[in-house]
C-alpha cells in the first residue's frame, strides 16, 4: 500500500466514524446493542486509533512542501494553541444548548456565559487548532489533514446552528440574540457583556476550567515532541534575541 493511499483510506475511514453520531437511528442501534456507556468507550477508543492511524498515514506520505511556514507563525502558534485549549476547557460541560459539547439544562439567555463568547467554542478550538496547523506544516498531506480538520470543524458549527434553530422554533431569536458564531460577534454588536457578577459557586466552577485548559495546553506540549516528533517551541526559541 502507498503511502497516498494509506492516507486516502485512513481519512476515509475517520469520515467514515464520524458519520456515526450524526445519524440518530444507527447511533441507538449501537448504543442499544451494546449498552450507551460500553457504547461510549468503544467509539471513543476506535475514534483515538482511527485517528493516531491518519496521522501517521499523513506522516508516511510523500513530502511535498507547497510553502514554507513563515516566521511570526511560529510565534503565534503557542499562543493560539493557548486559546483553543481554554476553548475547549471553557466549552466543555458549559450551560450552552448550541454546543457539541454543552448542556442546555440551566442555560439563561441574559447570562450566556462562554455562549457569548460564541456559541460554539470546542468547535472553534479544533477550527483554530486545524487551521493553524495547515499554516506551519506546508506540506501537501498536512493541508488535507489540517484543512480539512478545520472545514469539519466550521460545517459543524452551521450544522448545530440548523439543528438547534428547528429545536426552538419560535424560541430561536429569544434565545440565541445574546449569542453569536463568529467569537466576540455579540461583544462587538453590544448584544453582550461580560457579567462579572458571579457567586462562589461560579467562580470555583471558572477557576476549574481555567486550570484544566491550562493543564490540557502542558498536557498537549508535553506529548507533541515524543508522539509527533517535532518540538513546538524549537522554531520559537530560535527567534529569540
Amino acid at each position: 500500500m502507498t503511502g497516498w493511499t494509506q492516507f486516502a483510506l485512513a481519512y476515509a475511514v475517520f469520515l467514515l466514524a464520524h458519520m456515526i453520531p450524526a445519524r440518530p437511528a444507527l447511533r441507538r442501534r449501537l448504543a442499544g446493542w451494546l449498552g450507551e456507556r460500553a457504547y461510549l468507550a468503544v467509539y471513543s477508543l476506535v475514534s483515538i486509533l482511527i485517528l493516531i492511524w491518519l496521522f501517521a498515514a499523513a506522516a508516511g506520505a510523500p513530502r511535498l512542501v507547497l510553502w514554507y511556514a513563515p516566521g511570526w507563525s511560529y510565534a503565534a502558534l503557542p499562543l493560539v494553541m493557548l486559546a483553543a485549549c481554554l476553548l475547549v476547557s471553557s466549552g466543555a460541560f458549559a450551560r450552552n444548548p448550541f454546543s457539541i459539547a454543552g448542556r442546555a439544562d440551566g442555560f439563561d439567555p441574559e447570562r450566556p456565559g462562554i455562549a457569548g463568547l460564541t456559541r460554539h467554542p470546542v468547535l472553534w478550538a479544533f477550527a483554530l487548532w486545524a487551521g493553524f496547523h495547515v499554516i506551519v506544516t506546508g506540506t501537501l498531506a498536512h493541508t488535507l489533514l489540517f484543512g480539512g480538520f478545520a472545514a469539519f470543524a466550521l460545517a459543524g458549527m452551521l450544522a448545530l446552528d440548523q439543528r438547534a434553530k428547528r429545536l426552538a422554533g419560535d424560541d430561536w431569536p429569544h434565545l440565541s440574540r445574546r449569542t453569536s458564531l463568529l467569537p466576540l460577534g455579540a461583544l462587538i454588536r453590544a448584544k453582550w457583556r461580560p457579567d462579572w457578577r458571579v457567586d462562589r459557586m461560579e467562580m470555583a466552577g471558572a477557576s476549574v476550567r481555567l486550570l484544566a485548559g491550562l493543564c490540557l495546553y502542558a498536557l498537549l506540549a508535553g506529548l507533541h515532541a515524543p508522539v509527533f516528533g517535532v518540538n513546538p517551541f524549537t522554531r520559537l526559541t530560535g527567534l529569540l534575541p
